[in-house]
C-alpha cells in the first residue's frame, strides 16, 4: 500500500491528522508495509515572520476575532493534538514562509530521509517553537537525521528542489485538492482532514476489502 500525504509543517491539523495515520498502519499491522510519502501543500505562500506577534494574535488579526477567541480556538488544538499523543506549544510558534522547508524536505527525500525529516520538520514549528523558515534552523533539523548540512545548504542555495515543490502543489490543484492534509491511498482511494485513529483503522480496513474484493463498510472518496 502506498499512502500520498497532502500537507504543510505550519499545519496543524497536517501533524495530528499524520499522527493518527500511523497510529492506525501501526494497531493493523500495515507500518512496515506501506510506503508513506509526503506531497508539498502551501497554505499562505505569503506567509512572512512577523516578530513580535504571536500565533493567537496573528489569527485574531485574520479573522477579526478577539485575542481571547483566538486563543480559545487554539486550545481546542492542542487538546485534539494531545489527544494523539503530540504537545503543541501556540505560544512560542514561528509562523513564516514554509517554502525553503518544503525543499529541505524534498532534498532529504531524494536522500531517504523523507519520513524522519517531516516529523522532526512538523515538531520543530508545532512543538519545540523552532523558525522553520530560517536556513540555519532546517540545517540543523538535517544533522539530527545525519544529513549533510553543507550540501543542503548549497541546494536550498541553488534552488535544486523548488521545482519538485512547485509540481507537488499543481498536481493538489490538478486534483481540485482545497484542503489539508488529504490523503491519496494507492492513487485510488482519498481520506480528507485530521481524523481520528479509529476513523483511519476503518477507512483503511475498507480500502483492504475492496482490493481483496469483499463489500465495503465506509464510504470513502474516490481519485
Amino acid at each position: 500500500m502506498k499512502i500520498e500525504i497532502w500537507s504543510d509543517f505550519a499545519c496543524p491539523f497536517c501533524y495530528i491528522g499524520e499522527t493518527a495515520m500511523m497510529k492506525a498502519l501501526e494497531a493493523m499491522g500495515l507500518a512496515e508495509s506501506t510506503v508513506v510519502e509526503f506531497k508539498s501543500f502551501q497554505l499562505d505562500v505569503n506567509a512572512k515572520r512577523v516578530p513580535g506577534k504571536d500565533l493567537n494574535e496573528m489569527l485574531a488579526e485574520k479573522y477579526n476575532i478577539s485575542y481571547e477567541q483566538a486563543k480559545t480556538s487554539n486550545a481546542n488544538i492542542i487538546k485534539m493534538a494531545a489527544e494523539v499523543g503530540l504537545h503543541y506549544d501556540f505560544d512560542h510558534i514561528k509562523p513564516n514562509h514554509t517554502g525553503m522547508a518544503h525543499e529541505m524536505h524534498k532534498f532529504a527525500e531524494a536522500n531517504g530521509k523523507g519520513m524522519e525529516a517531516a516529523q522532526l520538520l512538523f515538531k520543530a514549528y508545532l512543538e519545540d517553537g523552532v523558525d522553520i523558515g530560517e536556513m540555519i534552523s532546517l540545517l540543523q533539523i538535517a544533522e539530527q537525521i545525519d544529513l549533510p548540512p553543507e550540501a543542503l545548504k548549497e541546494a536550498l542555495d541553488e534552488k535544486r528542489y523548488l521545482e519538485a515543490v512547485v509540481t507537488d502543489q499543481a498536481i493538489a490543484h490538478q486534483q481540485r485538492i482545497q484542503s489539508v492534509p488529504y490523503f491519496v491511498i494507492d492513487r485510488q482511494y482519498a481520506i480528507s482532514g485530521a481524523q481520528s485513529i479509529d476513523y483511519f483503522k476503518m477507512a483503511l480496513r475498507q480500502i483492504l476489502n475492496e482490493t481483496q474484493g469483499r463489500e465495503s463498510e465506509l464510504p470513502i472518496t474516490g481519485q
